[in-house]
């Protein structure tokens, strides 16, 4: 990711957008398989990146933003009141979860810096389309982010 540039996203009615700051680099980019996310989002898996919320700002359509809590999480979604698109979400740890999509670039392709590292709360997935690709897979976080850094193997399974 450009040290020099920063990252904006615009939803798709043009309405709101949000920016990354110039060089901030994201806490975590990965995949998600917990059940708040997948409420959250409306879907099995998601790929996400969790950033500082000193690190993002709207810039455009702050008024046009609406805010709803899911019920029981410590979960805020904030969506574009015209289009209805998920711009972040303000999570229980106090940073912003952004979509990995959100960022991709004019080829589709994961833009360089916010490629995903690591699969999360691997153990409550309700697919397996990812078992085997290459990226460590918790059981909840890493050790970094206050996990139990322990990772679900394939061979555990089978026993």
């Amino acid at each position: 990711m450009s040290e020099s540039k920063a990252l904006s996203y615009t939803c798709p009615c043009a309405t709101c957008e949000i920016e990354v700051k110039a060089g901030a680099k994201p806490m975590f980019s990965g995949f998600c398989h917990c059940n708040t996310c997948r409420i959250a989002r409306q879907s099995p898996v998601n790929f996400g990146c969790v950033w500082q919320v000193a690190d993002v700002s709207v810039t455009k359509g702050k008024d046009n933003i609406a805010k709803f809590n899911i019920p029981g999480k410590k979960f805020e979604k904030n969506i574009c009141k015209t289009c209805g698109d998920l711009l972040w979400i303000l999570n229980g740890f106090g940073t912003y979860q952004t979509s990995g999509t959100q960022w991709l670039d004019s080829d589709k392709k994961v833009r360089p810096g916010l490629e995903p590292s690591a699969h999360l709360y691997y153990s409550e997935r309700v697919t397996d389309s990812h078992n085997k690709d290459p990226l460590p897979k918790y059981l909840d976080f890493p050790k970094g982010f206050g996990g139990s850094d322990k990772t679900w193997s394939e061979e555990e399974t089978k026993a």
